[in-house]
């Protein structure tokens, strides 16, 4: 066997192995001493959590509250962190007893009440209209690829739709109210690559979006842009904020841009919105339970696809 110049023998095997850890040992610790400072190995997404709510003076909960879950959605993976606390005020939305807020039938349901503080809470954990979304969207890319499309993910959540998209090589802005967002960005940072993965987070203004954790209106926000999809993931839970999201999605939606709405099916007077839509100039689509994965087929959850006629 060759190891330096010249051969080694058996018998020399003990001695010169002693030898090469050393030398082994002196080159590691020169190579620590030139390693630059920067070079550090990135903060797990927790205190990458907490330097960006004190970075910008936000406090969300404590660090007791927080989970970590890794989830798979057509074939693409991310491991996103939530908020055990927010799942209490998500509940009463996700009952899924048969109609159990549906007002459709001869005994009118009772729609969840929910006070200010469950609605501040709601964005912190992953709904499941965003697998929903996600999973029609990567396997049915509405242009033939991701690459190279703008996407704005409203009402962002923990970021699952928008980060789902960014791997895909979309470029994607996260928009949520400002005590959502530093998640949203923590999370994206613990998935994505910089310079390989295009992403930026941008907090909608709090008095624009108070009417709804997640679907209050950005009008008049620094938001605008011309964005090839809008996606907003189970925003369809307050009445009194649909008037808002849809003059939103007016004001964001270009001529070419295409809107996935996708929501559970509650009873909350999803109609009306889609008629104030329609109203606000769009042509507004049911995707066909056909093209949604099978586990969320049966009509409790609705993909509405949206692009503006007028």
């Amino acid at each position: 066997m060759q190891w330096w110049p010249g051969a080694l023998s058996i018998r020399d095997l003990g001695a010169d192995a002693i030898g090469v850890a050393a030398a082994l040992a002196v080159l590691v610790a020169v190579e620590a001493r030139r390693r630059p400072a920067h070079a550090a190995a990135r903060p797990p997404p927790a205190q990458q959590l907490l330097v960006l709510q004190q970075a910008k003076g936000m406090v969300i909960t404590s660090e007791a509250n927080w989970e970590c879950r890794r989830f798979e959605v057509a074939g693409l993976a991310v491991e996103l962190r939530q908020d055990l606390k927010g799942s209490n005020a998500l509940r009463p939305l996700d009952d899924d007893r048969p109609g159990a807020w549906d007002s459709g039938g001869s005994e009118p349901g009772a729609p969840p009440i929910l006070t200010g503080e469950d609605l501040s809470r709601v964005g912190l954990v992953v709904w499941q209209a965003g697998f929903v979304l996600a999973d029609l969207l990567l396997r049915r890319p509405p242009f033939g690829s991701w690459h190279g499309a703008t996407v704005l993910d409203l009402g962002c959540g923990t970021g699952l739709v928008g980060i789902l998209l960014a791997l895909a090589g979309a470029e994607v802005t996260l928009s949520d109210q400002p005590h959502i967002v530093p998640l949203a960005d923590a999370n994206a940072q613990a998935n994505l690559t910089p310079g390989l993965h295009r992403w930026r987070p941008h907090q909608q203004p709090a008095a624009a979006a108070a009417g709804a954790s997640s679907g209050g209106s950005t009008t008049g926000s620094s938001c605008h842009g011309s964005f090839d999809v809008i996606t907003a993931a189970d925003v369809v839970y307050q009445p009194e904020a649909y008037d808002a999201l849809a003059a939103t999605l007016r004001a964001l939606a270009a001529p070419h841009t295409l809107v996935f709405l996708a929501y559970k099916r509650r009873g909350l007077q999803e109609e009306r919105l889609l008629q104030l839509l329609e109203q606000r100039g769009f042509a507004v689509q049911e995707v066909p339970e056909t093209q949604l994965a099978e586990e969320y087929r049966g009509g409790t959850y609705r993909v509405q696809r949206c692009s503006r006629i007028e």
